[in-house]
């Protein structure tokens, strides 16, 4: 079809150019992995009710002066923010430190919670359902090739490579490309990212619901069943079923002592032997361990695929292509 001299593409092949990548070249990924960090940060927000819980997790640090919330890059900063709040300051790239503790996050439920809330805000961006469209158009492209972009764009302003950065995520690279499907779209592995903190969280979140119903053990053992952990129907972040804004606080984690000493301390001082027995069933020191540690590692790729290469961004010089 042709109109003024154009032509008119049907419906279903203009649907399908505009669901494709548009990095076509190591080029075209860079341009558009900066124009996602030049997108106004209210944008990512879905509205006023996505404001109120973020902010209740970094919005002490958006007044900042490192943070600039006029751009994704800038707002970035707020989340850096808070691991050195969670923590004692450390140097880039933020990598997480060693804890003694294998039950806790080791960024600090504050980041972790914070994490989570920007990967689910995210992922509803990554659908093509929300405006402005950047967003979308930088989750098309592969992981492989928003990886590569990460390394071309460690760059300083003149144009002269960064030897530290560019080495950095080099190896950041690899170690991603290790654990993910490179050849995915990029909003395929932050699905897959989300979906290894889900199923984490869940050993944390059934425990939770346990000691909420101490006050009525009796209604919760008649009325409640809690499976195995692979039997569990946790949602998926990824299905196009799920409107945006619908999963968020509820999978955050709690700040509960998630030892299991600490755990059978409070088993013990109820009087019924029900709860004790039921606790101990789900107690178990190697899973939580495993289960906190596929968080840490979610929350930690969470942030170095959407926080940290954001935070000393500079423009970049498209010429090192020509």
């Amino acid at each position: 079809m042709k109109n003024k001299g154009r032509t008119l593409l049907p419906l279903t092949e203009r649907l399908d150019l505009a669901s494709r990548s548009r990095a076509v070249s190591p080029e075209a990924a860079a341009k558009l992995v900066q124009r996602f960090s030049d997108i106004r940060a209210q944008w990512l927000f879905f509205g006023n009710a996505d404001v109120e819980i973020l902010s209740g997790l970094t919005g002490r640090f958006w007044e900042h002066p490192a943070v600039d919330m006029s751009t994704y890059r800038g707002f970035c900063h707020s989340f850096r923010l808070a691991v050195n709040y969670d923590n004692d300051f450390f140097p880039p790239p933020y990598i997480p430190k060693r804890s003694d503790n294998a039950y806790e996050p080791v960024w600090g439920v504050t980041t972790n919670n914070a994490m989570v809330m920007l990967g689910l805000m995210l992922l509803d961006h990554a659908r093509g359902q929300l405006i402005p469209r950047d967003f979308y158009h930088c989750m098309r492209m592969t992981l492989r090739q928003y990886l590569d972009a990460l390394v071309d764009l460690s760059f300083r302003k003149d144009g002269t490579q960064d030897p530290f950065r560019s080495n950095t995520w080099q190896f950041w690279r690899e170690v991603f490309l290790k654990d993910y499907d490179g050849s995915k779209p990029l909003a395929e592995a932050l699905t897959d990212i989300l979906k290894r903190y889900l199923t984490a969280w869940q050993e944390f979140h059934r425990l939770d619901h346990i000691l909420r119903c101490t006050d009525d053990l009796s209604c919760y053992l008649e009325n409640e069943r809690i499976g195995d952990p692979a039997e569990a129907d946790l949602p998926d972040p990824g299905s196009e079923n799920v409107a945006p804004g619908v999963l968020r606080s509820q999978f955050f984690l709690s700040e509960r002592d998630y030892r299991p000493e600490a755990l059978r301390a409070l088993a013990e001082k109820s009087s019924s032997a029900e709860l004790r027995e039921l606790l101990e069933k789900y107690i178990s020191e190697e899973r939580l361990a495993y289960a906190m540690r596929e968080i840490n590692m979610a929350v930690t790729d969470l942030y170095l695929l959407w926080v940290e290469p954001y935070l000393q961004m500079e423009e970049y010089h498209y010429e090192r292509h020509l």
